[in-house]
């Protein structure tokens, strides 16, 4: 813990912050059911621009952000679930990379994301019921679970992604192709 932060009672305080010259900035109640996700995780605001209701506080998906950004900082949320994959194609032969970006219409989501072939078996799984924020990217090298480079040929990429508050499943397929 660092010295000189205030901590916070586990059941529920009267927040309040002031400019310097002790003008009222913002004030609200904090209460413990805000938080109901793994123990020693940090609440975040999910939009500073937003009032500071209960809807807009999450849970951190990093555990804390102090002085940076929070994790789960949403300007707007999309309507649907976007996955995208660049580049495309790219060769594990060249020790080349692929990106998967995605953005998603919750705030918090449990994520998996799999790589399958054309006969539809399982080759990858690269995250599985992560909590994610509403965007973010996925680095995929080429390669198997068995950690052997792939051949060269299309893969059907499928994310499945589970509102951490309303439980709503989304799910969006694409496919990537492996070259030489």
């Amino acid at each position: 813990m660092v010295k000189g932060l205030v901590s916070l009672s586990n059941s529920g305080e009267q927040l309040a912050l002031f400019d310097n010259c002790h003008n009222l900035i913002e004030s609200f109640f904090f209460s413990p059911e805000w938080n109901d996700a793994i123990p020693g995780t940090s609440i975040e605001r999910i939009n500073s621009n937003l009032p500071a209701t209960e809807n807009n506080w999450g849970p951190s998906v990093e555990m804390c952000t102090p002085g940076t950004e929070n994790s789960i900082f949403v300007e707007v949320l999309p309507s649907n679930m976007k996955l995208s994959v660049d580049p495309n194609p790219f060769s594990p032969y060249r020790n080349e990379y692929t990106i998967f970006s995605f953005k998603l219409p919750q705030v918090i989501s449990r994520v998996t994301l799999r790589i399958f072939d054309l006969k539809g078996r399982m080759l990858r799984k690269l995250v599985n019921q992560q909590l994610q924020a509403s965007t973010g990217n996925i680095v995929w090298d080429g390669k198997g679970d068995n950690g052997k480079k792939l051949p060269v040929g299309v893969y059907v990429v499928l994310m499945e992604a589970t509102s951490y508050e309303t439980e709503k499943v989304y799910n969006k397929k694409i496919t990537v192709v492996i070259g030489k």
